[in-house]
């Protein structure tokens, strides 16, 4: 097997994992048990990661989640917008990747100001978290004509 393949699958690895857990808990399978258990291999996977790491691993959580979150969207886009079944997937993914950029930035910057010990991430996370969401709506608030 290729070391550069079993490096990514063991640094983001429980990024995905974690992204199909939170899916789980979702009302359509409803194991919502699952959430209070679905980022802990995320989270410890988050330990000594670079911001560049983490702004990955923000990413590759986001697209398993977001993408079994929204896995109505391209059926509405499919049957009432007229968009063919592979060109609605593609507008899904490209919406998913979008979304994806917020837990991603969030955790770049929580790794920037959380340089030295690892329980200042405890602290910055928070912070960061609000940062990413408020900028994400003023950005939304201007997607949708209302800025």
């Amino acid at each position: 097997m290729n070391p550069v393949f079993l490096q990514n699958l063991i640094t983001y690895g429980p990024a995905f994992i974690s992204g199909l857990l939170l899916v789980l808990c979702f009302p359509t399978i409803d194991l919502f048990l699952v959430a209070w258990v679905a980022l802990v291999p995320f989270l410890i996977s988050l330990h000594n990661k670079e911001p560049k790491q983490a702004f990955r691993a923000g990413m590759v959580l986001g697209v398993p989640y977001f993408f079994g979150t929204l896995y109505w969207i391209y059926h509405s886009i499919n049957h009432y917008g007229g968009v063919s079944l592979i060109g609605s997937i593609a507008i899904v993914v490209l919406l998913c990747l979008y979304l994806s950029l917020y837990p991603g930035s969030s955790l770049y910057c929580s790794r920037q100001l959380s340089e030295g010990p690892n329980f200042r991430l405890f602290f910055s996370h928070p912070r960061s978290g609000s940062y990413s969401n408020f900028s994400g709506h003023i950005y939304l608030r201007a997607f949708h004509g209302r800025a």
